[in-house]
């Protein structure tokens, strides 16, 4: 009996010790070695690990839906970018084109006032010279009525005395930054015997508060030689029949509020001189 009792009391340890392994089952060990000779050890739960598991699956997924959603953003951009660079390609385009035009109206212009003439001058030529005389003289006016010539009719801007076009009500106005300069003045044209006035304009403004006095212009390309512009082709176009507002803005510009000084230039097309006119505004008349 005494070794019946025996076997099952070491049956029964037995079995604890087993459970107990089963437990000790439940928890992962990691062995890691930081340098030789000595050797850690750390155990780590089945939940813990898989919550850790989890956490790390979660995290992917996260970073991915997030560079994902980058990349998408950057090549929209990238498109928007490439539509802004044509766009701006297509306006210039156009504003060259409206140029061209209306150049190309200026010469249509000027090649039918031309027309008649040389109509007239070939039908003289095949005509007798005695139909000719006849004509002349049953069409020649009465000492009553004067006739207009040509010239009297519509004179080319280059061969009048005075300036075809002039300006007024000249306002200048200044951000608050005092480095932009918002420029308007009154172009019109003030003689009877030219239908249109083209060219180009120039406007430069001089600051005398400094010495050597600072010079800006408008268009910003333009460059100034003895107080006038040397590349007066790259002013501003113009074509006017009556008057037109002109406006302008000159940028980066130190102490914007002190140009009081502005000199307005009018060329033609041909490089004649058509206005120059100088214009003072005082300060209490500017506008910020």
């Amino acid at each position: 009996m005494a070794d019946k009792g025996g076997v099952l009391g070491s049956n029964s340890s037995r079995s604890k010790t087993i459970v107990s392994h089963q437990k000790e089952k439940e928890k992962i060990h990691f062995i890691f070695m930081r340098s030789l000779g000595k050797v850690h050890s750390m155990r780590v739960s089945y939940r813990y690990l898989l919550a850790f598991a989890l956490f790390l699956f979660c995290f992917v997924i996260f970073s991915i839906i997030i560079i994902n959603n980058y990349l998408n953003l950057y090549v929209e951009n990238e498109a928007l970018r490439e539509n802004n660079v044509r766009l701006a390609h297509l306006v210039n385009d156009y504003k060259l084109k409206s140029q061209l035009a209306s150049q190309y109206q200026l010469l249509i212009d000027e090649l039918n006032q031309a027309e008649p003439t040389s109509r007239l001058a070939s039908a003289e030529k095949s005509l007798p010279q005695r139909t000719v005389s006849k004509l002349k003289t049953q069409t020649k006016p009465s000492p009553e009525t004067k006739p207009l010539t040509k010239a009297a009719e519509k004179k080319p801007a280059e061969t009048l005395q005075g300036p075809p076009v002039d300006v007024s009500d000249l306002i200048l106005k200044t951000d608050a930054a005092n480095q932009v300069i918002n420029f308007s003045f009154n172009l019109r044209k003030i003689v009877k015997e030219i239908d249109l006035v083209s060219g180009y304009m120039i406007v430069i403004l001089e600051n005398r508060r400094v010495s050597p006095p600072e010079i800006v212009c408008f268009p910003a390309s333009i460059k100034v030689v003895n107080g006038a512009p040397s590349n007066f082709r790259r002013g501003q176009q113009f074509a006017i029949r009556h008057g037109k507002i002109v406006k302008g803005v000159i940028n980066r510009v130190r102490n914007a509020k002190d140009f009081s000084l502005a000199t307005i230039f009018a060329y033609s097309f041909k490089g004649e001189l058509l206005l120059r006119k100088s214009i003072t505004v005082a300060d209490d008349k500017k506008t910020s």
